[in-house]
């Protein structure tokens, strides 16, 4: 009985964390072709392509008698284009919602999605980009553009068709290594702004996806030849799309008036990131409080730290 029980809470487990590639037929073509049951993270890229071929299967096998005899052709080409690219196998991620699979029509390394690839196929890159400019996440039914359904029927799809060519993607992590050097300023309350220099390494472990770490070193100079140095350690959190929250701690040393001494400062910040490629662009807005552990009084610096820091790095 107890190990009838283990065995219902794993395949619960694993069915809830299994999510349908399309909505329409879901993981038909992945099944039928591997025999195997789809699973999140398992054969990403097999289960996209078994869908993308079974759905060509399906719609080569649909009577097309009513299309006229230039819808006739631009469907076949258009049937051949996608059987091309599931063959290619390069497609999109979805790298900004970690709680659902999500279609993404154009990705931040400009990988295409299948009903994006068709669309550029026939219309050229620039149409595609439109598309995607208003519409990058969403599924085709959400998309409440006549450009979608005049593109449609002009090539002798349906909107059902493109609904069930277009797959939904598994959230792969966007920033699993990256090397970043940023500058800010910051605003002491009880004094003035000063300048800063930072040098971050953040990494993400396989098993606590949702969850962002950085190490790095933070670089302040302050009036009379005095400054700062401290190193910090901060966990961020995807909230959605781009939109990370963040909380750490750093040890800073400062030299003031020929004499050093340490803080503890405890951190909360929102950060915003866009990724090119290999190219990550970071702003952060945070807030800090320095607390004295020297047992001195000559850190004449405001306490309160509000920043703002803008950084420019690169995925390893």
């Amino acid at each position: 009985m107890i190990r009838l029980f283990f065995i219902w809470v794993t395949l619960i487990g694993l069915n809830s964390f299994s999510a349908p590639i399309n909505t329409i037929i879901g993981d038909q073509g992945y099944e039928r072709i591997t025999g195997l049951n789809a699973i999140d993270g398992v054969n990403e890229k097999l289960r996209v392509q078994c869908h993308l071929l079974y759905v060509e299967y399906l719609l080569r096998k649909r009577s097309i008698k009513h299309l006229s005899l230039e819808q006739k052709m631009r469907r076949r080409y258009l049937l051949n284009q996608l059987h091309t690219y599931a063959i290619k196998g390069v497609f999109p991620q979805n790298n900004y919602f970690t709680s659902e699979r999500k279609p993404c029509f154009i990705d931040d390394a400009n990988r295409i999605c299948a009903v994006g690839h068709l669309v550029a196929s026939s219309e050229g890159w620039d149409a595609a980009k439109k598309i995607n400019n208003e519409f990058q996440y969403n599924e085709v039914y959400e998309m409440n553009n006549d450009v979608i359904a005049e593109w449609a029927e002009k090539n002798g799809l349906t909107l059902e068709e493109c609904a069930m060519i277009q797959p939904s993607y598994e959230w792969v992590p966007n920033r699993q290594r990256t090397l970043m050097l940023a500058v800010g300023s910051s605003y002491r309350f009880e004094n003035e702004f000063y300048s800063f220099l930072t040098l971050q390494y953040s990494f993400r472990r396989i098993f606590k996806a949702n969850f962002n770490s950085t190490v790095g070193v933070k670089y302040t100079p302050l009036k009379d030849n005095n400054y700062s140095l401290a190193l910090f350690y901060d966990k961020s959190l995807q909230i959605r799309g781009r939109l990370r929250a963040t909380t750490g701690i750093g040890v800073e040393n400062y030299q003031v008036q020929s004499r050093s001494g340490f803080n503890v400062v405890p951190e909360v910040a929102l950060a915003y990131q866009y990724i090119k490629g290999k190219m990550v662009f970071d702003t952060k807005l945070a807030y800090g409080y320095h607390f004295n552990v020297s047992k001195n009084d000559y850190y004449l610096i405001g306490r309160n730290d509000l920043s703002l820091q803008v950084g420019l790095g690169f995925r390893l």
